[in-house]
């Protein structure tokens, strides 16, 4: 499989069962998923809610809530630029900042 091929999430907790997405994510590797709702036809909640019924290692979670969204933003894969924060559309839902990721900051 290509290592520049990434899947989403998004409106998979409407049309997958949390089994059928861990073999997903286990196919492509938790390196390729980036975190998605498809909002407003899913939400974060729901999606969360969702992946929370998987599997998943801590450090799988991180990649995919945000880990690898920043790591593509760091190699310039959406716009060439270098900084993260330079990229406002990166930036994870205030609602998954405050309750997935601890330090309540991306990056």
């Amino acid at each position: 499989a290509s290592t520049t091929v990434y899947i989403d999430t998004s409106y998979a907790s409407r049309c997958a069962s949390p089994e059928l997405g861990e073999k997903v994510i286990r196919a492509f590797g938790a390196d390729r998923v980036l975190f998605g709702t498809d909002c407003p036809w899913d939400t974060p909640a729901s999606m969360l809610a969702w992946l929370d019924k998987m599997a998943l290692s801590p450090e799988e979670r991180e990649k995919i809530y945000s880990g690898n969204a920043r790591t593509l933003a760091r190699r310039g894969q959406y716009t060439g630029r270098k900084n993260i924060k330079d990229h406002s559309f990166m930036r994870l839902p205030r609602f998954v900042q405050q309750n997935v990721m601890p330090s309540g900051r991306i990056g």
